[in-house]
């Protein structure tokens, strides 16, 4: 039996269902230039997973207008601003990352910088940063509001009221910043 199937559905596109070892239950995910893809687990029959995916064409079909969506916006701000130089972005927003963890007192791991494509910034267990180097194409005030939300992160790991408390404290009012953000695409 074949370990790969792709099945085309109308308004999905073809659909890979494919064996996986590691899957532990049926799973369905929507990926820019992969697709759809159903993983089956090895003790599932590529029918059982048929119907499986039969009862999610709906959220498919969604998702896979969002990511065309997504695809469309992203090359567009590509056209728009050109590709990033990473060196540079690395160089200062590292540099960023320092002055107001300084200025704020604030410690942190290490700082890495990377094109992402799902978040802006992130914040490990051992206080470790990472940010999109595509922050580089936001306002000053929406990149500050990145990189102290996850400075703020390595005091409190959650996003619970003390830390928007915190996070409000240092930036003030930042609905207008949010808003920015979602506009925005990575």
């Amino acid at each position: 039996m074949a370990d790969r199937v792709f099945v085309s559905f109308a308004g999905v596109g073809d659909v890979l269902f494919e064996r996986s070892l590691r899957a532990k239950r049926l799973s369905v995910n929507v990926r820019p230039g992969r697709g759809v893809r159903v993983a089956v687990p090895k003790r599932v029959s590529f029918k059982a997973a048929r119907r499986f995916f039969d009862l999610h064409v709906a959220w498919a079909k969604k998702s896979v207008a969002q990511m065309e969506t997504y695809e469309k916006k992203r090359t567009a701000a590509i056209e728009e601003f050109g590709e990033l130089d990473i060196t540079a972005a690395k160089e200062f927003l590292v540099g960023r990352v320092g002055e107001l963890a300084r200025l704020h007192g604030f410690k942190y791991g290490r700082v890495t910088v990377r094109r992402q494509k799902t978040r802006w910034g992130s914040c490990s267990a051992k206080d470790n940063i990472s940010l999109n180097a595509g922050l580089m194409h936001l306002s000053e005030r929406a990149r500050d509001y990145v990189i102290m939300h996850e400075l703020v992160h390595t005091i409190h790991k959650n996003h619970g009221k003390r830390f928007w408390r915190k996070v409000e404290k240092i930036m003030g009012d930042i609905k207008d910043i949010r808003r920015e953000l979602r506009g925005h695409l990575l």
